[in-house]
């Protein structure tokens, strides 16, 4: 009974030490592939080396990558209305500038491509964005108040930004874009009198922003943009006289944006079924 005892006590010993904790040690490089873990008493080329590698990151970041992302914001938009041609009384709402302001939701949709290089990464994109109608009642320094409204508001930009890090996931950007936008223009004057056009003319961009990585396919970014497009002629009518003249309108804009960057959208299908998409690094 004896010997039969001592048996089971070492057969014991052996498979708790098969199934104790190893100790183990970071030997892994900065580089964002695999993670090593060993032995603390290991080395490579021992047979007890344990290496565990992880699943590694779900996108390159040292190749050039497309993108889509998904603009919501808040544009403070100014619409500016030049004095009549020719003029008109100095009692006419047209007889000097009128400046109006208001505030508008905007939503947006981007596609581009980042590629990377020694000092950050360069972005190039477009960006097609629709804006909230405009209505607001324009000022001026003399004559009664012209209320102003302008639909249909859209612009498309071909934007280059500039990426700078800052931190392994805390990144700044600049940059700008040139294009074409417009919108459909009608200010109404209290004598009756309107000036309306469908505008559509060059428009041009800069700023900047923050971007926070999320992990290698997410980033989250928030940025302010500059808009201005360039000036456009009205037509100015007048009840019962037909064309009276012409004015001329501009529109620029400050515009806080908020987005969602994907990178690999095409690949979805495959990342979707893996945890790792939905957690941050």
């Amino acid at each position: 009974m004896i010997l039969v005892a001592a048996a089971c006590g070492a057969q014991f010993a052996a498979r708790a030490a098969d199934y104790a904790p190893l100790e183990v040690a970071w030997t892994g490089s900065a580089d964002s592939g695999a993670e090593i873990l060993e032995t603390a008493n290991g080395s490579q080329n021992s047979p007890d080396e344990v290496r565990l590698v992880s699943q590694g990151a779900l996108g390159e970041d040292d190749t050039s990558r497309f993108y889509v992302s998904k603009v919501l914001g808040i544009t403070f938009a100014n619409i500016q209305i030049s004095t009549a041609t020719p003029a008109q009384g100095s009692h006419s709402a047209w007889a000097s500038p009128s400046s109006s302001n208001a505030s508008l939701f905007t939503a947006g949709l981007v596609g581009g491509v980042r590629a990377p290089w020694e000092y950050g990464a360069t972005r190039l994109e477009c960006e097609g964005a629709l804006r909230d109608n405009f209505s607001a009642s324009g000022f001026s320094t003399s004559g009664p108040a012209v209320n102003v409204r302008a639909s249909d508001n859209w612009s498309l930009l071909a934007n280059v930004w500039q990426d700078m890090p800052v931190t392994e996931r805390l990144g700044v950007y600049a940059g700008g874009g040139v294009g074409g936008g417009g919108y459909k223009l009608t200010a109404t004057a209290t004598d009756g009198s309107v000036a309306s056009a469908q505008q559509g003319q060059f428009a041009w961009q800069a700023g900047g922003g923050a971007t926070l990585r999320y992990n290698s396919l997410i980033d989250l970014d928030m940025s302010y943009r500059f808009l201005s497009f360039a000036s456009a002629s009205s037509t100015l009518t007048q009840p019962g006289l037909g064309g009276i003249g012409s004015v001329s309108s501009t529109m620029t804009a400050s515009e806080l944006f908020f987005m969602l960057r994907v990178y690999e959208p095409f690949q979805w299908a495959k990342h979707l079924r893996n945890p790792n998409f939905y957690l941050p690094e």
